[in-house]
């Protein structure tokens, strides 16, 4: 008698589409769907249900971008007391919208338009900050009645956008040895600048002394005139800020400004109530006082006088530039990055009209971007498509490729030291731009991350890590693949489309409806792999439809293209919430049906959820009538072996005759509470009102008409015996879980009107699981399968299809691709696995003769979950195969 053998998979790994399934691990599969591993076990993913739909003039607006964030808010216009806030901002279609998932509800927050297409969003300082074909800040700011609320404005000119000082120390006009100096750059987001006065009241003759009557001040008149470093001042609002000495030498400020004219044009007098102080000439540039002003002390050189004004740049003809704050506003992405790797300046890029530049923010200042922080990275042939903060304090700046450019880019910090004319020494940070190598070209910034320290990069031909070379000499990075096993599936779809997430140590990278999941606790070497190579486990999904992703609280969420916001949860199927609107529904209390437009509503099936509502709250079903209920000792019993009802459920008493006699109200709410059923499948319970229990009176509760019902609406139920016909669709409702039909009945004398539904259309997870074509270890021998051995996963329930196939039954002749694998000629057994504390073998035995290979399938199906830990084999070798003659 030929030798038992035994062949025993176990420790499975993730997906492997790249590989022929002949010679793939035999531990991953070579076909499949929606597994991932938890506590080291593959098991079925989780589902998601949609939380929310974002619909704006009766179209479903895409979800371009979500970002939830806590602060701490103003509550008083004092601003002295604070209190934690939270809030969700999505941008979805060409709008944004300030979110609440647990009331299901949204508003505008910026109805002007902007780009339909994925923005990027940082929070800093207590604002958000928002890419969407503009930039936008979120934050707290003062009403039009001084009061403070949250909302969105352009950055662009915003009140509290950086107002910089490009000018100090500045003289009069025509003073010899003038220490003015430059400060500030402009700012590309602010048409305001400010310049710092030195202002004396010192007069001087020709000599620069003191004036006499044979030579008298040539200074008189210009000791009082001061111009701006821009020669020139756009008319508009003009303030001077002065400072002086009070009686105790302390710095006293005043403000003076020129008033706007009815035609909206400023004036030239700059004031302080009734009290005139200056002058301003928009057309030269000057600020004239009304007397000299003197310094704050002696001698002193130090600004006193700082006035702010309005300058939009122009060229070199002097013509205005239009647009100026484009050069930020059109960027699509960024990155928070500064001197020695510390995240204290915003890096933007992807101007589609300056696609080889970079811009970068002063420090902790989203609103200031100087006009001189523009980093040119390569030709414009070529644009910026990411950003990757690497460990070393380095910032790399991917390109796309085109075969010809360099790809990647690196920036990090310096500080340059600058000795002025009067001795001071002047830091400034600078990040140069040092060239990279021709390589791996990125496609998308939206899925490039940080993983467990690996930086990922989604290129044409994958997804790569960045790793440095180990050549000491040099810190140049190169790509190293870490997608091969799923490279043939991932590479199919349109890369530019792809955005990703890190979210418990798992990196989900989502294109279309497919998701593909690396762990960073599951990674491999392949045979001759390069040194500092390696792949990711790699685990696939379908039905996932994230257009943008984000992580709220301790749960993962992402957004869709039909305007869906919706969360992973803990059960096993993908839910969509659909709702009627008035008229869309009808009632036939006949039939016990309900009715809806079929066009509508086409995708609804058996086990839907579905949740009632009307606007006279009218929806009740019965669960006990007068006939068959009695009242003993304060319990109700109901002599019915047919109906069952919930704990802590609420019920109603129908309108009655001789309904005093039972103490009950009609139209009241009462609780079910203590249920206990019989041998007999009869029960009773008690009534409680308000937490107190209800006396009943007699020993029968019996009258010409009494009915406990209870309410449909506002709870969870499942739909039933769905049947659409010439454009209607017709269905019943029950309890979740249940078999019954619980039939709508009038309640006291009135139909329900206005009846609305919130569908929930459930689709089951289903996991799908191929092993490749194993040859239990001597592909020479044909073998005789006794029986498979399953061995589930404790604590984990659910049902699974398991078959096999050992011939190539419908594969794709001549190929050893999946696409024509037949289910009809595989093998299945159902096992049902029940939550214990102990593994459980499940035993196929089975006569399988002569084959060579052999490749198993597991399904799940049902809405739970799925997990074998291992499959065993029993077999016997019968022959060696025929050779070739």
């Amino acid at each position: 008698m030929r030798e038992r053998k035994q062949y025993e998979l176990d420790n499975f790994a993730g997906f492997d589409f790249s590989n022929s399934p002949i010679s793939a691990s035999e531990r991953r599969a070579t076909n499949g769907k929606n597994f991932f591993k938890e506590n080291g076990i593959n098991q079925k993913r989780p589902g998601w249900i949609e939380k929310i739909r974002i619909l704006k003039d009766g179209q479903y607006q895409r979800i371009n971008g979500i970002w939830h964030f806590s602060t701490m808010e103003w509550t008083d216009e004092e601003r002295t007391q604070r209190q934690k806030a939270e809030f969700l901002i999505v941008h979805a279609g060409k709008h944004l919208y300030e979110v609440d998932l647990e009331a299901g509800s949204y508003q505008t927050v910026y109805d002007t338009e902007v780009a339909d297409e994925r923005s990027y969003g940082i929070y800093n300082d207590g604002k958000l900050y928002v890419l969407c074909g503009d930039y936008l800040v979120f934050g707290q700011y003062g009403s039009a009645n001084n009061s403070l609320e949250w909302r969105f404005l352009r950055v662009f000119n915003a009140p509290d956008a950086f107002v910089p000082k490009t000018r100090i120390n500045i003289g009069y006009l025509g003073e010899e040895n003038d220490i003015t100096k430059d400060y500030d750059k402009p700012n590309l987001l602010c048409t305001r600048r400010q310049n710092g006065f030195s202002t004396t009241n010192k007069l001087l003759n020709e000599d620069g002394n003191a004036p006499t009557e044979e030579k008298p001040a040539v200074n008189a008149e210009a000791i009082k005139k001061y111009r701006v470093d821009t020669q020139i001042i756009d008319n508009g609002l003009v303030t001077l800020t002065v400072q002086t000495l009070d009686e105790n030498s302390k710095i006293v400020e005043t403000v003076y400004r020129n008033a706007q004219n009815p035609d909206g044009t400023y004036g030239t007098e700059l004031r302080n109530g009734a009290t005139k102080f200056a002058t301003v000439n928009f057309d030269a540039g000057i600020i004239e006082l009304v007397a000299p002003q003197p310094p704050l002390s002696e001698n002193s050189r130090n600004d006193n006088i700082t006035v702010e004004f309005e300058y939009q740049p122009r060229d070199a003809d002097g013509k205005i530039l239009e647009g100026y704050e484009e050069y930020i506003t059109k960027c699509r992405f960024g990155a928070r990055f500064g001197n020695g790797g510390v995240d204290d300046r915003l890096f933007l890029s992807g101007n589609a009209d300056y696609p080889n530049l970079c811009f970068h923010s002063g420090i902790n200042d989203y609103t200031y971007f100087s006009d001189e922080d523009i980093a040119v990275c390569g030709t414009d042939s070529s644009s910026i498509t990411a950003f990757s903060r690497l460990g070393d304090g380095t910032l790399a700046i991917h390109k796309e490729a085109n075969g010809q450019d360099i790809s990647i880019y690196y920036r990090t910090g310096e500080t340059r030291e600058e000795t002025e004319k009067d001795g001071t020494v002047k830091r400034t940070e600078i990040f140069p731009v040092k060239a990279g190598a021709i390589g791996e070209g990125v496609v998308t910034p939206w899925a490039c991350a940080n993983f467990s320290g690996d930086n990922l990069m989604l290129s044409p031909n994958g997804l790569y890590g960045l790793v440095l070379s180990s050549n000491v000499a040099t810190d140049e990075r190169y790509a190293r693949e870490r997608s091969r096993t799923i490279n043939e599936k991932l590479l199919k779809n349109n890369l530019s489309d792809a955005v990703a997430v890190v979210y418990k140590n798992r990196y989900y990278l989502s294109v279309g409806s497919e998701c593909y999941v690396a762990d960073a606790r599951y990674t491999y070497r392949g045979q001759g792999d390069m040194a500092d190579t390696y792949n990711y486990e790699w685990w696939y999904w379908e039905n996932i439809p994230a257009r943008v992703w984000e992580v709220i609280g301790d749960e993962l969420y992402f957004g869709t293209t039909e305007g869906q916001i919706c969360a992973f949860d803990g059960q096993y199927s993908d839910r969509i919430i659909q709702n009627t609107e008035t008229g869309d529904m009808a009632l036939d209390l006949e039939k016990g049906k309900f009715y809806i437009n079929a066009s509508l509503f086409s995708e609804m099936k058996d086990a839907d959820l579905v949740t009632l509502s009307s606007a006279n709250k009218r929806l009740f079903t019965v669960v006990a009538e007068a006939r068959k209920v009695r009242g003993e000792n304060d319990r109700v019993f109901v002599d019915d072996d047919k109906i069952t009802i919930p704990e802590e459920s609420i019920i109603f008493v129908d309108k009655t005759e001789n309904a005093e006699d039972t103490g009950l109200v009609a139209g009241r709410g009462y609780t079910v509470k203590d249920v206990i059923y019989d041998e007999n499948g009869r029960f009773s319970f008690a009534l409680y009102f308000d937490n107190e229990l209800v006396k009943i009176p007699g020993s029968t509760l019996y009258a010409t008409r009494f009915r406990l019902c209870k309410s449909l609406e506002g709870r969870s139920l499942e739909t039933m015996n769905v049947l659409e016909y010439d454009g209607e669709t017709s269905f019943q409702v029950r309890e979740v879980g249940g078999t019954t039909a619980l039939v709508p009945v009038l309640y006291n004398e009135e139909p329900a009107s206005g009846i609305l539904a919130e569908m929930c259309f459930r689709q089951n997870v289903i996991a799908e699981w191929y092993t490749p074509m194993l040859d239990l270890g001597n592909n020479s021998v044909t073998k005789r399968l006794r029986s498979i051995n399953i061995v589930t996963e404790p604590y984990i329930s659910g049902k699974v299809k398991f078959g096999y196939v050992t011939k190539s039954r419908n594969l794709v002749e001549g190929s050893l691709n999946l696409a024509g694998f037949s289910f009809e000629h595989i093998d299945f057994t159902d096992f049902t696995f029940n939550i214990n504390n102990f593994a459980t073998t499940y035993v196929k035995r089975v006569n399988e003769r002569y084959f060579n290979y052999i490749m198993l399938r597991v399904v799940s199906d049902s809405d739970a979950n799925c997990a074998i830990n291992s499959i065993g084999l029993e077999y016997i070798p019968t022959k060696k195969n025929k050779g070739v003659k």
